[in-house]
């Protein structure tokens, strides 16, 4: 599945709203059996932060392995350097 983080906005900032996206990908988009994998498509984001980030990441290793989480179409600092903190730890 492509999930495109772009339809959550361009500047995707605070914690809270990464909660809420996080409940929105969780009851909308993840397969409940942990067989799928996921790709979180950046293209169009303009701003992220660590914090959003880690919302949505977390919800999502809930039913999908670590390995089967990939990115694309981080080429921009912002999203770049947010997934490397959310990675890091």
């Amino acid at each position: 599945m492509i999930l495109e983080i772009k339809k959550f906005g361009t500047h995707l900032i605070s914690r809270p709203e990464g909660r809420d996206a996080a409940l929105v990908v969780r009851h909308q988009f993840l397969d409940k059996d942990n067989t799928q994998s996921v790709m979180l498509d950046f293209e169009g984001v303009m701003l992220m932060t660590p914090s959003w980030l880690d919302e949505v990441v977390q919800e999502i290793l809930k039913t999908v392995e670590k390995e089967k989480l990939t990115f694309t179409n981080a080429q921009n600092s912002s999203v770049k350097a947010s997934i490397e903190t959310v990675f890091a730890s």
